[in-house]
């Protein structure tokens, strides 16, 4: 039962947490990112590797984070500075980093079992096996001692900070003029994304991570243009994806994050085909009116 628990509630946290993120990064057409990063934190694991000697999680982790966190910040630095269109600055950043990271390893670690697949590839089933002990809690799962920080760390900035995220998403000249430097908040979000990404995909696998920030807000998206109740029904419609393919997964004994991604798949599928169906039906009463 406590296993159960755990792995919903982890799946939740990162489908939360990507729906909130996603979701801006959707409005401002930036939504590939996070799988840009997921592909270029690999010079980061090789350099923590040759800095630290140790395959252990934290480091690789630690290592990736910083990856991902350059790689926000050149694909920005493109933007801004060389006037690259998102695609193309997108395109040339994640791809020069992971050349420079399989070029890290030939040189300096061919000789080491050294697998970026246990950061790349997750697996949201062991979420149970490694547990740490919290005074006066007990034992809780080590995936979500570091999901909690994460998605409060999201939740709050863009609580505390909607102003300036919502007018340099919508209107970045008109954020310029009143003196909100739009860059800076562009890199802020970029930032956190790096950091989610690196966290929740240990768990989940990259392509997932990508897939829970861009198909629950892309759901969302077809009912609601207005930014507060997007992020809402973003996060639920992420949250409902991970319970019923959980469900799904483990009565018919597949993959849990895989289910979990079709189940939100099928969900805007759905949504899609019935938002088509209403507005035939509303165009054929407005014809018969």
């Amino acid at each position: 039962m406590h296993s159960d628990l755990f792995i919903i509630l982890s799946g939740i946290m990162v489908a939360v947490n990507g729906a909130l993120l996603g979701s801006y990064l959707l409005l401002q057409k930036n939504a590939l990112v996070s799988d840009a990063i997921s592909h270029a934190v690999l010079p980061g694991i090789v350099i923590a590797f040759m800095i630290s000697g140790q395959k252990a999680s934290f480091y690789l982790l630690l290592g990736a984070a910083v990856s991902g966190i350059v790689l926000s910040q050149v694909i920005l630095w493109l933007q801004t500075k060389a006037k690259m269109q998102k695609d193309a600055a997108i395109g040339l950043s994640y791809t020069f980093m992971f050349a420079l990271g399989l070029l890290l390893m030939s040189l300096f670690v061919k000789d080491v079992d050294l697998d970026a697949d246990c950061v790349l590839f997750g697996e949201i089933a062991y979420v149970p096996i490694d547990l740490i002990s919290i005074p006066s809690v007990g034992y809780i799962p080590r995936a979500i001692s570091h999901l909690i920080p994460s998605l409060v760390l999201t939740a709050s900035v863009l609580v505390f900070c909607r102003k300036a995220f919502f007018l340099s998403t919508f209107n970045p000249g008109f954020s310029t003029a009143i003196g909100i430097n739009t860059s800076r908040w562009q890199s802020v979000l970029l930032a956190m994304v790096a950091v989610y990404t690196v966290m929740a995909f240990e768990l989940v696998g990259a392509i997932m991570v990508v897939s829970f920030m861009i198909i629950p807000p892309s759901t969302a998206l077809l009912f609601s243009k207005k930014l507060s109740t997007m992020l809402w029904l973003s996060s639920l419609f992420g949250a409902f994806s991970v319970v019923v393919g959980y469900a799904l997964a483990k009565s018919l004994n597949i993959s849990i994050t895989g289910t979990m991604v079709v189940v939100s798949g099928f969900v805007l599928f759905l949504c899609v085909l019935l938002k088509n169906a209403g507005n035939k039906a509303h165009g054929k009463q407005q014809t018969t009116g």
